[in-house]
């Protein structure tokens, strides 16, 4: 599932990926979407004009975008970091121990990269040309459904199809609500609520949590097909209203 995430503003169109320590300055400038060496990925991305976006990601296949490096990368510290050129941003995150790991790293737009996705110790079946799904730029390794925690993760893990991701996570809810406990149905709604606060930056949270507190109601009537439609509707719609407000 999705491990983390950072956004980079950069002044010169590459992203650096890899190890601590230097990188082989012949990676840079070679006009390819992405250059590789033992221990670094130097990405081609745009620069001076909006963020570039890394996420990190785990028991994930990539299923969209284009994969511009796949392999293992040396990481001197267990970390792997997300460097500007210039040295003015640096991102770490730990991986585990020192030496090699398993990475793919996807982008979006080969060359002019806004959206960049790490795949941490990814195994080598990236499912390339994997058959179009309903959800995302990545899909997880067990069949969705498999584990409903980690389902409702992976559908509030992006904002691509945002009302079929609203509606297969209340779906999963439902279905954990059937087994699980209390306290899972509201730290449930808590994680809609959160996911909820990032299609619209001005609304608040008691806000997003009351458009989510809809799903309490529904679990209590008779669900459907239908009645799911009109929830996931009423929620969006409760969300918009608000930051119309």
């Amino acid at each position: 599932m999705k491990a983390g995430v950072v956004e980079v503003y950069v002044n010169y169109p590459v992203l650096v990926l890899g190890s601590a320590g230097d990188y082989d300055l012949s990676i840079i400038g070679t006009g390819d979407p992405a250059t590789a060496s033992r221990s670094h990925v130097a990405v081609a991305v745009r620069a001076q004009i909006a963020l570039v976006r890394v996420t990190f990601w785990s028991s994930v296949r990539v299923r969209s975008g284009t994969i511009v490096y796949s392999g293992p990368l040396e990481l001197a510290d267990g970390r792997f970091y997300v460097t500007d050129v210039e040295g003015l941003t640096r991102y770490s995150r730990l991986i585990g121990a020192p030496g090699p790991h398993n990475f793919v790293i996807a982008v979006d737009d080969p060359g002019q990269a806004s959206r960049i996705r790490v795949i941490i110790d990814a195994l080598q079946d990236t499912h390339r040309g994997v058959e179009e799904r309903i959800l995302g730029s990545v899909e997880p390794l067990a069949p969705l459904g498999a584990d409903l925690s980690e389902t409702l993760e992976y559908c509030l893990s992006e904002y691509d199809n945002v009302r079929q991701r609203l509606k297969l996570a209340v779906d999963s809810i439902r279905m954990r609500h059937a087994t699980a406990g209390v306290g899972s149905l509201e730290y449930d709604i808590r994680r809609v609520a959160e996911w909820l606060r990032w299609i619209h930056p001005r609304t608040t949270f008691q806000e997003c949590f009351a458009a989510a507190e809809q799903i309490r109601g529904w679990l209590a009537s008779p669900a459907d097909g239908v009645a799911l439609d009109r929830l996931v509707s009423r929620i969006l719609q409760s969300i918009e209203g608000a930051a119309d407000s």
